[in-house]
């Protein structure tokens, strides 16, 4: 195979990788919320920032009945590792969620949710 066809393959696939990310488009009144609040976090354990423009959100939580922590995530509850958990004074005083869902044959209508970080409100302990 020719270096241009090559070349043109792998942009290819990496184009066709991106549609099955499913976009999140914050509201105004967002906006806001990121430049003072999701852009100061970090991925716990990390200074790799936690949040871009648009991959955190508000989002309800639980503790489940062994402890763990869940987010409510395009309708799914969602289990999130506790090396995931920022314990932090949350503007709203709810829980957040940080991360991305793609959309691919094989995941079905879930979709495979990959968590960055959640966020706790930090009054909770």
């Amino acid at each position: 195979m020719s270096a241009a066809r090559t070349i043109g393959v792998c942009v290819s696939a990496l184009l066709l990788m991106g549609q099955g990310i499913v976009p999140h488009h914050h509201p105004p009144e967002h906006m806001e919320l990121h430049e003072k609040f999701y852009s100061k976090l970090k991925i716990p354990g990390t200074k790799q920032s936690c949040c871009n423009d648009r991959d955190c959100r508000p989002a309800d939580y639980r503790v489940s009945s062994d402890g763990e922590y869940e987010f409510k995530v395009a309708g799914y509850w969602i289990k999130v590792d506790r090396m995931k958990i920022i314990h932090e004074l949350t503007p709203d005083g709810g829980g957040h969620w940080c991360g991305v869902r793609y959309m691919a044959p094989g995941f079905g209508r879930k979709g495979n949710i990959f968590t960055y970080c959640g966020i706790v409100p930090e009054e909770l302990f």
